[in-house]
């Protein structure tokens, strides 16, 4: 009697195993695998054209920081050129804004690797499941979108680091323009 509810629960098992198998290589789950990872590509395709406009207005901006010394960025601050410094403040504000926005960028494409983890682990199991059900040729283009969400995924990193490297500018642009106007408060109140 046991070792005939062993064997029905072993067939059940079996029985749903291969089920599971079969419906993961089917037509609606291949098609909703690659509905998600197109949309995926779309999405970081989009981001790439927006950072490419980014560094299209950085490489016109103007960087006072490197535009002028430290020395001369001091007496830009000083009391009697209040004309100049609405300008600095403005320059301060902005690079400081543009480094918020692009901090922000970089957080949500970071949180997109999850995202690209999990397509790569969907392909993966689907290109397995294919294999198991002896779909030959759709286990090798599952195996082609495991690639593509590799290379995704890279991209995604170099983007990334992009813009954590325009970030480090705008963040030095508004740190070496406040230095300029500590020293300058420095300056001007130590000859009081």
């Amino acid at each position: 009697m046991k070792k005939c509810i062993r064997f029905s629960l072993f067939l059940a098992l079996f029985s749903f195993s291969f089920h599971s198998n079969a419906q993961h290589c089917t037509v609606v789950t291949w098609d909703k695998a690659q509905k998600q990872h197109e949309a995926l590509e779309e999405w970081y395709n989009l981001s790439a054209v927006q950072f490419n406009e980014l560094l299209f207005r950085h490489k016109s901006q103007v960087f006072m920081s490197k535009e002028f010394t430290l020395q001369e960025l001091t007496t830009f601050w000083h009391p009697a050129k209040v004309h100049l410094h609405k300008i600095l403040e403005d320059q301060i504000q902005s690079a400081l804004n543009l480094a918020t926005q692009l901090s922000q960028a970089s957080a949500l494409l970071s949180e997109k690797i999850d995202s690209i983890n999990g397509m790569t682990l969907t392909w993966q199991r689907l290109s397995s499941h294919c294999i198991e059900d002896n779909l030959i040729a759709n286990h090798t283009a599952s195996l082609k979108y495991v690639k593509s969400a590799q290379e995704l995924k890279s991209d995604i990193i170099a983007l990334m680091l992009k813009i954590e490297t325009l970030e480090q500018r705008y963040i030095y642009e508004a740190k070496v323009l406040q230095d300029a106007h500590f020293m300058s408060d420095l300056e001007f109140n130590s000859k009081k």
